[in-house]
């Protein structure tokens, strides 16, 4: 199992990427959507490391998962579905009821 982990400097974050070698099937874990809260600006500049790790690496990611809510950044899991329109998204349970409290 390989596991490559993505620092996000800004946030103190890390997104990670699993698969096996030879295999072309991936696992996302908490990938960051940059936002600003300053600014109110969101940027995809550490999700993309993220995509651009997958094409090095001939990797198609079949989910993403969302293991907790994010109080400093925004999930890349849509900028994810977008360039993967078949990858599936999921998130606990507790987190998806915080949702609906905001």
């Amino acid at each position: 199992m390989i596991v490559k982990t993505f620092f996000d400097d800004s946030t103190y974050t890390l997104t990670y990427v699993l698969h096996s070698q030879g295999q072309s099937e991936a696992v996302i874990i908490d990938p960051v959507l940059d936002f600003d809260s300053a600014s109110g600006k969101i940027e995809e500049s550490s999700v993309n490391r993220v995509l651009e790790y997958l094409r090095e690496q001939k990797l198609a990611p079949v989910m993403c998962l969302e293991t907790h809510a994010h109080a400093d950044h925004l999930s890349g899991s849509q900028v994810l579905k977008r360039e993967y329109p078949k990858i599936q998204i999921a998130i606990c349970f507790v987190t998806a009821n915080l949702f609906f409290l905001f």
